[in-house]
């Protein structure tokens, strides 16, 4: 749902979504870009696939 809100208001790919809120204090160090990305179960978006996403 966050991240389907980051996208509608601002225009973002879910591979977008997913790098800010691993930047946000309460996920970096704890959540990994693919983890995120995992949890939001996008696995099928051509945009956030984990070759798009920091490491």
């Amino acid at each position: 749902m966050l991240a389907t809100g980051l996208c509608d208001a601002h225009g973002w790919t879910v591979a977008r979504a997913v790098v800010y809120l691993a930047e946000l204090s309460g996920v970096h160090g704890t959540w990994t870009p693919q983890a995120l990305l995992a949890a939001l179960g996008q696995h099928d978006t051509p945009a956030a696939t984990p070759t798009n996403l920091p490491s």
